[in-house]
């Protein structure tokens, strides 16, 4: 019994960070739109979509609106994701970048605003850190983590079960 409680306590001691982490990261995560960019977007239009609507109709199209987003941040910056979307009450097209912006155009004016990711912000940081992404690329150190937790499991329950009946 001294062994496995002596594996079962550092497993826990090693473990017990990692879960500290998820949860922490989680919670942040859940909360993202309370936590994230506080900028607002300075576009307010009528526009209306209706059944039948043309959207190359729009004064800027979507084709145009790509081009506007090229012009404001440069040819050499992929484009993931272009949305038509409402925001506070108006119709926008919302373009997300390979550098993590999001790109705001105006389907009547053409007019731009930009929410850049030039700094770490808390969400970023909570995310890279759950998932893993940018951080540790060894798959083989989350399977280790997996399987310790799963180790903590039944070792915990035997020696729980021992120490009750002893």
């Amino acid at each position: 019994m001294g062994k496995l409680l002596t594996l079962h306590r550092w497993l826990g001691v090693a473990t017990g960070l990692f879960l500290a982490i998820m949860a922490v990261t989680g919670i942040v995560l859940d909360h993202q739109d309370q936590l994230g960019s506080t900028g607002t977007i300075a576009i307010q239009n009528t526009l209306e979509l209706a059944r039948g609507t043309q959207i190359e109709a729009f004064p800027v199209s979507p084709s145009k609106a790509l081009a506007i987003a090229f012009a404001t941040v440069g040819e050499r910056v992929a484009i993931h994701r272009l949305e038509l979307r409402t925001i506070g009450g108006s119709l926008v097209y919302k373009l997300e970048t390979s550098t993590k912006d999001e790109i705001y155009i105006d389907p009547v004016t053409g007019a731009v605003s930009k929410d850049t990711q030039d700094s770490l912000h808390l969400v970023s940081v909570a995310e890279m850190l759950h998932t893993g992404e940018g951080l540790i690329n060894f798959p083989w150190l989350y399977d280790g983590i997996a399987v310790a937790l799963l180790t903590l499991v039944p070792s915990g329950t035997y020696l729980f079960l021992k120490r009750q009946w002893l």
